[in-house]
């Protein structure tokens, strides 16, 4: 059981070193989550995008579970693709940093690493959007799994209904 721990937490590791982090960022990102929510599925969510091993259609493709990989956006399977690439997300990350931009006045312009991750992992002022982006993240993953559209303004509403229980773990960092 510590071998195969410790391959996700190898795995894990090294896509976020990829992705440019520093061993104290990447201790942060593996804290964040539970610093951010009381919601325990939202903070798993995360581990597993942080360890690559969320499922995608991808993967229950290979692990013989659907019919075919494809995705109802036609657009890739993914985790990158749903939550990055697509021409969907894309829009939908647009949208989420003129919103945050507006919103906070805190001009922000989001990395790949940013949306998959953490923004400024470890920094007090960045535990708003980190929140925002973890519930973003989260929206995106279970539309496309549900296979339902996706926009900006459920995401609001979403967002809203999970800061009713976050309330409390986030202390005015994020408002309705």
């Amino acid at each position: 059981m510590k071998q195969r721990r410790a391959l996700y937490v190898a795995r894990g590791m090294g896509k976020l070193e990829e992705a440019g982090f520093s061993a104290d960022e990447i201790s942060h990102i593996y804290e964040l989550p539970f610093k951010l929510t009381l919601d325990v599925r939202m903070s798993v969510f995360q581990f597993k995008i942080n360890h690559n091993i969320l499922y995608t259609k991808s993967r229950l493709f290979k692990d013989e579970i659907t019919e075919n990989d494809r995705c109802y956006l036609r657009s890739g399977s993914q985790i990158l693709t749903y939550l990055v690439e697509c021409d969907f997300s894309k829009v939908f990350w647009i949208d989420f940093t003129s919103w945050w931009n507006g919103k906070y006045n805190m001009q922000v312009k989001l990395k790949l690493r940013d949306i998959l991750f953490a923004f400024h992992p470890g920094k007090q002022p960045f535990l708003g959007i980190n929140y925002c982006l973890l519930v973003a993240r989260n929206y995106i993953y279970i539309s496309a799994k549900n296979e339902d559209p996706f926009c900006f303004t459920s995401y609001l509403k979403l967002k809203k209904n999970k800061l009713r229980t976050d309330r409390k773990k986030i202390r005015g960092l994020v408002t309705l």
